[in-house]
């Protein structure tokens, strides 16, 4: 299913969606978060995984399975979906000898950027347009697992695309230069739209979770990475919602918002000493807007904070031992989660009224 949404950039075609997953052969879910969240305790990543699936398909280190195939015409171009559905992978995308403009993220339109190579969290979209402008041939389409986040496999990540005109076979095509950094696209907003600034230097502890709402206008939280959510599936928050009820057990980490219009400022941190990891953060429910992010301690006096011109998508990433800032209006009422979209989840439920 396809949901067509505004795009920045003209294309020909349209191919659809374009899935990146990973394959743990011969462990199960929970044997993966077993290991994973044995591994966080030494500040190591997730198990490696034993492939990267293209559209579900690829060929294993010992040669099993299949390369997914592409077909494309000369000179037309192409609008690709790309969507990492991984579980623990961060995966980085490029086509060889082809230039991509990314137009959308998070199916949200960006103004149009052209890279070589595109880092995908887990939950993350991107649309790109891909140009056939080379000569007809075989090339690599490849989706790399980023060893930059923690993220690794056994086999490299390949899909065949093949201009129509030319004889099928294994490309010989070489890769750009891949980057090994973990850090996002660096991107502006097709429809610019400045948020209200906020602080949080003075306001709250920056090491220690915890919130501070306004009666009747905007609330401010830090979210230190620190543990799960534990709900009764027998009384769930949205049983409480049901009843009127708010005493949320401590274990649900409920976090309530102020009413519609009003604004909520999240700080995001991760304690070098125990969350090492970069994090795709996701709130269901709403697009944020992306403040700013960086490694390290969070002082807003250095911080390079964008109120301005912020761009808006659901997931972004919470680098390892560093922080991120989002802000986001209540528009939306219901129970929501925020939530670290790697094995390991550590998460907190929203409460729009």
């Amino acid at each position: 299913m396809i949901f067509d949404g505004p795009a920045s950039s003209n294309y020909d075609d349209d191919l659809g969606s374009y899935l990146l997953s990973e394959v743990y052969q011969g462990l199960t879910a929970w044997q993966v978060n077993a290991i994973a969240q044995q591994n966080l305790q030494n500040r190591g990543g997730p198990p490696s995984a034993s492939a990267i699936l293209i559209n579900g398909e690829a060929k294993s280190s010992s040669g099993e399975g299949s390369y997914n195939q592409v077909t494309i015409t000369k000179n037309k171009k192409y609008r690709l979906r790309l969507v990492n559905i991984a579980v623990d992978s961060y995966i980085r995308v490029s086509l060889d000898n082809h230039i991509m403009t990314v137009m959308t993220s998070d199916f949200v339109p960006i103004n149009p950027f052209t890279t070589q190579w595109l880092l995908l969290a887990i939950g993350q979209r991107y649309d790109v347009v891909i140009h056939a402008d080379q000569p007809s041939g075989n090339y690599w389409f490849r989706a790399e697992s980023q060893t930059g986040c923690f993220s690794s496999n056994a086999a490299a990540g390949l899909a065949i695309w093949s201009y129509a005109d030319a004889t099928a076979g294994t490309p010989s095509s070489t890769a750009y230069q891949e980057p090994s950094t973990c850090l996002e696209p660096q991107m502006s907003p097709y429809w610019k739209q400045p948020v209200p600034s906020a602080s949080f230097q003075n306001t709250l502890d920056t090491e220690i979770t915890n919130a501070v709402v306004t009666p009747g206008g905007d609330s401010v939280v830090v979210w230190a990475l620190n543990k799960p959510i534990w709900v009764d599936y027998a009384n769930p928050t949205l049983q409480y919602l049901m009843e009127g009820n708010t005493s949320y057990p401590e274990t649900y980490n409920v976090i309530n918002t102020n009413g519609e219009g009003s604004w909520n400022y999240w700080l995001i941190t991760s304690d070098p000493n125990t969350f090492g990891l970069d994090h795709p953060i996701h709130l269901h429910g709403h697009d944020f807007f992306v403040i700013g992010q960086d490694t390290g301690t969070y002082d807003e006096s250095t911080a390079n904070l964008n109120w301005e011109n912020p761009v808006r998508r659901d997931t972004a990433t919470l680098p390892a031992s560093g922080w991120l800032a989002i802000a986001f209006s209540s528009n939306n009422p219901g129970a929501w989660l925020m939530v670290s979209k790697r094995t390991v989840l550590f998460e907190h439920i929203m409460n729009p009224h």
